[in-house]
C-alpha cells in the first residue's frame, strides 16, 4: 500500500502537506476579484465602458462604483451575490460588456462558420475535380 521506504508517518505528513497547499493557493487574490468583476461590469455613466476602464473627465459614477465593488470584495461577497447587488442598484445596463462580448463572439464565429464551410468544400472539391481531370487524361 505503501512505498516500501516511506512509513504511514512520513505519507500522512506529505499528504497534509499537498492538501495544505491546495486549500490555501486562491487565498488572498483579491486584486484578481477585482479586477475580474470590474471588467464584467459596466460603468453607469453610459460611456459603454468597462467599470475599471471608464477613465472620462467628470464621471461621477465610476468612483463610488469601484469603492462598492473593493468594500464587496472585503465582505467576502461571492462574484454571483457581487453581480446582482450592482445589477439592484444600477439596473441591467451593468452586465452590458459581458453581454455585448458574447454577442460580438458569436457573429464572429458565425460568419467564420458561414463562410469557412462552404470555402473549404469550394476548394476541396475543385481540387478533386482537377485531380479527376488529370487522371481521366482531359
Amino acid at each position: 500500500m505503501f512505498p516500501h521506504r516511506m512509513g504511514v508517518k512520513r505519507f500522512a505528513q506529505i499528504t497534509l502537506i499537498v492538501m495544505a497547499l491546495f486549500t490555501f493557493l486562491g487565498i488572498g487574490d483579491d486584486a484578481g476579484r477585482f479586477k475580474d468583476l470590474g471588467h464584467r461590469l459596466a460603468c453607469a455613466c453610459g460611456c459603454g465602458q468597462a467599470l475599471l476602464e471608464c477613465s472620462h473627465a467628470g464621471c461621477t459614477y465610476s468612483g463610488p462604483m469601484r469603492g462598492e465593488l473593493m468594500a464587496a470584495i472585503d465582505r467576502g461577497d461571492n462574484d454571483n451575490l457581487v453581480l446582482q447587488s450592482f445589477v439592484q442598484k444600477y439596473g441591467t445596463t451593468v452586465t452590458a460588456p459581458t453581454t455585448l462580448l458574447r454577442a460580438r463572439l458569436g457573429l464572429l464565429f458565425g460568419a467564420a462558420i458561414g463562410f469557412g464551410i462552404p470555402f473549404l468544400v469550394g476548394y476541396y472539391l475543385g481540387r478533386y475535380v482537377e485531380r479527376k481531370k488529370l487522371l481521366s487524361g482531359f
